[in-house]
This record gives C-alpha cells, structure tokens and sequence, in this order.
C-alpha cells in the first residue's frame, strides 16, 4: 500500500510522450483517482537510448531518482525474465519492493502518428495502461508485480468483451456467495 496517496511522480523517460500528452495522462489519473492521488508531478528522467530495459532494473532506477509514489512511462521495451521465450515483453508493471511502477508504449503506438486522431489514439492507450499500473501502485487487488497472461494451451486468448463477462459473472457469484454468508441473502 501506499505510503503517501495524495502525490505521484509521472516521469516521462525516452522522447515520444510530449510534455503536453504525459500532461494529459496525468490529468486523467486525476480524474479516476479523485479523493485519492491529489497533485501529479511531471518529470523527464535522462537516460540513453534504448530499445528495451528490464522492466525491475528500471523500477529500481526510478526509485533511486525520485522519493514516493512513481510511475514511469518509457518508449523502451520492457523485458522480463521469467523464464518463458515467448512471452517476454509486458505493457506494464509495478515492483512489488518498492512504489514504482512503468509503463511501455512501445507496442500502444499506432504505426503513424500524423494525425490528431492518431495521436489522441496513443494518448488514450497509455492513459488506459498507466491507470491500470497506479491502481496495482494502490494495491486495490493486490500486488499483480510483472505478470503477463498466457493464452490457453492450443486455443486463443479470450476476446476483452469475453474476459469482462468472465469477470462480471465471477464478480457476481463472489457477491451471492458473500451475501449468503453474511445473512444478507
């Protein structure tokens, strides 16, 4: 949990967040964190270029460089070394040791970003990711440190709309069952 919630430390590292859309995405972690994270502080961390990092080494470097609260957005690649080939790349994640965690737009960015749209398309994919870091950063669910999600064994990963029903019904059931124990059913 949190130390100090009212703070964040929004770092840009890299170049292809501008100030004014890391600006942005810390306006909407405002906005669905309302009551909860009440000043957003931007920085821009110095780093060399890079086309990938391990996602702990660079949550450890952060938490060096700035006290509190932190997420970093970076347009490296951030690795893990679990073990697994394949799978070794993630959008995100928060170091379960210290009150870091990062994003990666290496793989939210649209081919081309000529556009308004294209750009706003960009914003809103690392606003959506980074919104899901700060609340592992909250520990609402829990710790979920560097985890990446496996398709089932010869068959495709459900679709989003399937997952969110999974997750909808599973919710559902919980409650039914908490209700029933609790006498309230």
């Amino acid at each position: 949990m949190l130390k100090n919630n009212s703070k964040l430390n929004l770092v840009r590292i890299g170049s292809d967040i501008t100030y004014s859309s890391l600006k942005e995405i810390g306006s909407g972690i405002l906005t669905s964190f309302h009551g909860i994270i009440n000043e957003i502080y931007l920085a821009h961390y110095e780093s060399p270029i890079i086309d990938s990092i391990d996602a702990q080494l660079l949550t450890l470097i952060l938490g060096e460089e700035y006290v509190g609260n932190t997420l970093g957005i970076t347009d490296a690649d951030l690795k893990i070394d679990d073990g697994d080939e394949f799978y070794n790349s993630i959008l995100g994640g928060k170091n379960p040791q210290n009150d870091v965690a990062v994003v990666s737009t290496k793989k939210l960015a649209p081919a081309n970003m000529f556009s308004e749209a294209e750009i706003d398309l960009f914003v809103d994919r690392t606003t959506k990711v980074a919104l899901h870091e700060v609340g592992d950063l909250l520990n609402e669910l829990g710790p979920q440190p560097f985890v990446h999600v496996h398709p089932p064994a010869g068959g495709v990963a459900p679709s989003v709309a399937q997952a969110r029903r999974r997750s909808t019904s599973s919710i559902a059931r919980r409650r039914r069952s908490t209700a029933r124990w609790c006498g309230s059913a």
